[in-house]
């Protein structure tokens, strides 16, 4: 009797293919969402940088003014601007005690994000002195 070779077949079995394509597309699309959450993130950094910016800016006029030219909310609002970015605005607060010459002022900054809105607030007191 003539015994017969097993010829051995070199290559990969379908099920082996299908778990490699399933492994490296779950390594694909995991990859691809941290890069997209990463540049979100940059995004939401980069508005609230400039919003603070915009607030501290806006905060250092008002500083430079005297007590008078910024004792009444019209005077206040006059100064205060988004120094050209539309997207972010720009409130203000103002509370007076003429007894004692001191204002408090705060200058808050809004701007929207994906999913609502932001905010920033700064608040200092001015005397007249």
């Amino acid at each position: 009797m003539q015994s017969r070779k097993r010829t051995l077949k070199k290559g990969y079995t379908l099920l082996e293919v299908l778990l490699t394509t399933l492994v490296i597309s779950v390594g694909l699309v995991s990859l691809i969402w941290v890069f997209t959450s990463g540049i979100s993130a940059v995004s939401d950094i980069e508005g609230s940088e400039l919003a603070l910016d915009i607030v501290q800016a806006n905060m250092e006029l008002v500083k430079s003014k005297a007590f008078t030219a910024v004792d009444t909310s019209a005077e206040l609002s006059a100064l205060i601007s988004n120094l050209g970015f539309s997207n972010y605005t720009v409130t203000s607060g103002l509370s007076v005690n003429y007894a004692s010459q001191l204002i408090m002022i705060t200058i808050t900054v809004s701007w929207n994000v994906k999913g609502g809105s932001n905010s920033i607030a700064l608040k200092t007191m001015k005397a007249n002195y």
